[in-house]
């Protein structure tokens, strides 16, 4: 009884299997035949809409992107709100339910972006707000007579709140422009300002909406949501949270060394020799401009307030596993990305093994490649004929550095 159904149920999962893979088969052959870029190449409509964008439609000369360091990320990210979803009536009689019909893609396809490089300003106090464009943190006295508060805070819990009274916060410069306008009294602190350019997106909402509409017109339901899909979701990719959940089943060893040094979601055992886990984990930037999970790698550069470079580093869990040509193929073409992108640093351990290459401002790749260390400590003796900052402390997975030529302490 048990071997005929055991039976009955792999003959149904294999036939879902095999019609999966025809509907596969055929997004594939029609994305290919449209955009020349295999679905299978990515593990979402995110990844798949960022590459269509970048093969066919992003022009770098006309409009850079420039890709935020850590600090600009998490200062960025705190204006990044999402909706106003309150309830101010809880019930009603004929009551008219709006929609607006794909509102993201509408504003990506129509009202300008944010340019370039960012430019930091400590001190805003005397800066006119109708003249600048950017991302501002702003103290703010709500009008006393507002019914339905506008700008929003999240409280130390993260939840999302719309306030009366007094507060700061970090806003986008039109919305604080339109607070004004409702009474608000703004009052600028500091920030980073863009260049304000027309949209780079107006071609691939365009294309790819008009697409949508063809497929819904024919019937074709399947491609119309498709295209629906990859219109909505080149947004959300740009906005991609460098924090995200890794699941692993790894052996005992590895699953302790998880547990003592991540965010932990979840553990558990499956085995006498494997675990399943799922915890926090950092994405970086990998050659291309997307976003990988390095896990336990990590790689950044240290500078003075001048910008002035002193130390490039990038390393990998298992140095082991490459050439050691391979590896310093890799460390060049990462630390050449990371200055052009101007990026300061980037790290998310520095607890094992490193790869440590170092330059001088200006200086082309190939970088001189030192030993391979257990901690950079180890290796700092031999660089400071480099002018490399001196260590000050050394403690846990973190080293902390004190910048030469007047810059201030940075921990990695």
């Amino acid at each position: 009884m048990l071997q005929n159904q055991r039976d009955k149920l792999l003959d149904y999962m294999k036939q879902d299997i095999r019609l999966l893979a025809g509907v596969v088969y055929k997004a594939q052959e029609i994305y290919w035949k449209k955009y020349g870029i295999d679905i299978t190449s990515s593990l979402t409509l995110s990844s798949l809409a960022m590459k269509i964008y970048r093969s066919r439609y992003y022009n770098d000369k006309e409009f850079p992107i420039h890709i935020p360091n850590r600090d600009e990320d998490k200062f960025f990210r705190t204006a990044y709100y999402g909706g106003h979803a309150d309830m101010y009536k809880p019930y009603g009689n004929n009551l008219y339910y709006y929609d607006v019909n794909s509102l993201y893609p509408f504003i990506t396809k129509t009202y300008p972006m944010p340019c370039g490089k960012p430019v930091w300003n400590g001190n805003m106090r005397d800066v006119d707000l109708s003249v600048i464009y950017g991302f501002i943190q702003a103290y703010i006295i709500t009008p006393k007579n507002i019914d339905k508060p506008f700008l929003p805070i999240r409280d130390k819990n993260g939840t999302l709140l719309f306030p009366k009274g007094k507060f700061v916060g970090v806003y986008l410069s039109d919305e604080l422009r339109y607070a004004q306008k409702l009474g608000y009294k703004i009052f600028l602190l500091k920030g980073y300002t863009f260049e304000k350019k027309p949209t780079p997106f107006k071609n691939f909402i365009s294309e790819v909406y008009e697409s949508q509409l063809k497929a819904k017109k024919s019937g074709d339901d399947a491609m119309s949501y498709g295209y629906k899909i990859l219109i909505n979701s080149l947004y959300g990719r740009f906005g991609i949270n460098p924090e995200s959940t890794i699941t692993e089943i790894c052996k005992r060893d590895k699953y302790g060394k998880i547990t003592q040094r991540q965010k932990i979601i979840m553990g558990n055992k499956l085995s006498d020799d494997y675990y399943i886990v799922s915890y926090i984990g950092i994405w970086m930037l990998s050659i291309d401009g997307s976003h990988t999970d390095v896990r336990g790698g990590y790689g950044g550069l240290v500078k003075n307030h001048g910008g002035t470079v002193f130390c490039a580093y990038h390393g990998m869990n298992q140095p082991s596993s490459v050439t050691e040509h391979a590896t310093m193929r890799a460390i060049e073409r990462g630390l050449t990305i990371v200055l052009q992108a101007g990026i300061s640093r980037i790290c998310v351990g520095t607890d094992s093994l490193q790869m440590i290459s170092c330059i001088k401002v200006n200086n082309n790749p190939p970088w001189r490649m030192l030993p391979p260390s257990r901690s950079m400590s180890s290796s700092l003796n031999p660089m400071e004929q480099l002018l490399i900052p001196s260590p000050i402390h050394v403690g846990g997975s973190h080293e902390h550095f004190e910048t030469s030529g007047g810059g201030s302490s940075i921990t990695f």
